[in-house]
């Protein structure tokens, strides 16, 4: 679907950024001894290395396998069982960087012989930020663990992909709230059949309506969504309906009845967030349709 497209896009972006960040990183002193600092810095950079390769190794299976499953064998649940194992592999790696990442800092923690006094370079005691140091991983002020420089330009990065996934998931809560609680309206103006919810969802001229039908149960219909918002309530968006791709769904679950609307390009499955609004809406198509309107 579409929000499959623009993921494996954005991650794509997201790769390229990265790599191209990393080899223009500066290597960090840490020790008045040359060698130290190659070593130290060849054993990050490697680490590094690593993960990005295995990030690139997932990503592009992950993408093959699911374009292929979307041509040849489309299930959603085929589709999430790969997007769980994407996440939990991309996890994975992340966790075995954190932890290489800590066996080289204790590994070269007794070769540091470059100090600085860095009281002052931690926002609200809890961020620190320190342009003049060039190490991305830093040990926490308070606790057992690390935290990342954010004046470090890698460290920039993940402080704005974690704002932007902040602020996303804040957006997407506040928007599936609001499309929870937001009924949907089924109604008929000018010849037009208007799906309504916060915004007309879809308006089908009645002149391109072929047939209409009434559809008592909801809980009936073999419903797998393709694009859209699927909630145990709501069903709204782009789905294979009875293994018919294409349609388009607009629809209240708890409302029980359905009406399937068969256009020359598509169908739809609408409904209201009542069956009387919905029976209603049935009832002017039907003699709409009757009248030639």
């Amino acid at each position: 679907g579409t929000g499959f497209s623009v993921m494996f896009l954005l991650m794509e972006a997201l790769i390229i950024g990265l790599s191209l960040l990393l080899d223009g990183l500066k290597n960090e002193v840490i020790s008045t001894d040359s060698t130290v600092n190659a070593n130290y810095n060849r054993a990050k950079k490697k680490n590094m290395a690593d993960f990005m390769v295995l990030f690139l190794w997932v990503h592009a299976i992950f993408g093959v396998l699911s374009i292929l499953g979307f041509m040849f064998c489309y299930s959603e649940m085929l589709f999430m069982i790969c997007l769980t194992a994407y996440m939990i592999l991309i996890m994975a790696g992340i966790g075995m960087f954190v932890l290489r990442s800590k066996k080289i800092e204790e590994r070269y923690a007794k070769e540091i012989s470059v100090f600085a006094d860095d009281d002052d370079q931690w926002l609200f005691g809890m961020i620190y930020y320190n342009p003049k140091d060039h190490r991305l991983n830093v040990e926490k002020r308070v606790g057992v663990g690390g935290t990342v420089n954010y004046a470090h330009p890698l460290g920039k990065v993940l402080g704005v992909l974690c704002a932007f996934a902040i602020l996303g998931t804040i957006l997407v809560v506040i928007w599936l709230g609001l499309t929870e609680a937001t009924p949907l309206q089924l109604r008929i103006e000018d010849g037009k059949v208007i799906c309504h919810q916060i915004r007309d969802e879809y308006v089908i001229d009645s002149s391109e309506i072929e047939s209409v039908e009434w559809g008592e149960s909801i809980g009936d219909l073999r419903v797998a969504k393709v694009a859209g918002v699927g909630t145990d309530k709501l069903l709204k968006g782009s789905y294979i309906v009875n293994d018919d791709s294409g349609c388009k769904a607009f629809l209240y679950v708890p409302a029980v009845h359905y009406v399937k609307i068969v256009t020359k390009d598509r169908t739809y499955y609408v409904s209201a967030s009542t069956p009387e609004e919905t029976k209603t809406a049935y009832e002017t198509i039907q003699t709409i349709l009757k009248k030639g309107y």
